[in-house]
């Protein structure tokens, strides 16, 4: 089993915003006050250089999991 510092802190980092965003029920500001942390940092850890749109979030592509 290979083993990759970087990437399982990424996974483990993805795994905990996904939980505070479904914790606030995908409320950005409440889950950023959950964890401690900011906007940008939350959209870095999933992968997003921006917060979704508002037609991005119709289409099922936004932070909804």
């Amino acid at each position: 089993l290979p083993l990759n510092l970087d990437q399982a802190i990424e996974e483990a980092e993805r795994r905990v915003v996904k939980q505070a965003l479904e914790l606030s029920a995908g409320n950005v500001s409440a889950a950023t006050r959950l964890l401690g942390t900011n906007r940008n940092r939350l959209y870095r850890i999933l992968g997003q250089d921006k917060p979704p749109t508002a037609a991005s979030d119709e289409e099922g592509t936004g932070t909804d999991t």
